[in-house]
């Protein structure tokens, strides 16, 4: 497996930005199978990982930043997608030992997991049926 040299991670990086910026309709269809093909190559490099009972950091620095970068919507989808199909290569990236020119891009993917998290939660917390009965609660009402 070959991991991605700095000038490519940049390039991609900028990529999505610039078609983020000047071609919105480009970035759904075009980032998403990036997204496939990184799950690809995460894989590889966890397989790579049972032989050394170590994953490549450079494929680890590489994957955490143009994960970060990618646009929210295609970046959630690529993590639930690991985190489905490969749990433990996801763990083993975002968990594992990293240098730290990865802290930031690190942290927007907690970030987007930690928002997700949240999202998923409050829809849990503040559901209608929940809602109407508070309601009936502080109209004096009473439970249902």
């Amino acid at each position: 497996m070959s991991n991605f040299p700095p000038s490519v991670s940049r390039a991609l990086v900028s990529t999505s930005e610039w078609l983020k910026v000047r071609e919105p309709w480009v970035v759904k269809g075009a980032v998403q199978p990036l997204s496939m093909r990184l799950q690809q190559i995460s894989v590889r490099a966890f397989e790579a990982s049972l032989k050394t009972d170590e994953f490549p950091k450079r494929a680890r620095r590489d994957i955490i930043q143009i994960v970060a970068y990618l646009p929210p919507d295609v970046r959630m989808g690529f993590l639930l997608a690991m985190a489905r199909s490969n749990g433990e290569v996801l763990d083993e990236i975002v968990a594992g030992k990293y240098d730290n020119r990865s802290e930031p891009s690190r942290y927007n993917i907690y970030a987007t997991i930690g928002s997700f998290a949240r999202r998923a939660l409050l829809a849990d917390v503040f559901s209608e049926d929940r809602i109407e009965r508070i309601e009936k609660i502080l109209n004096d009402r009473g439970p249902e």
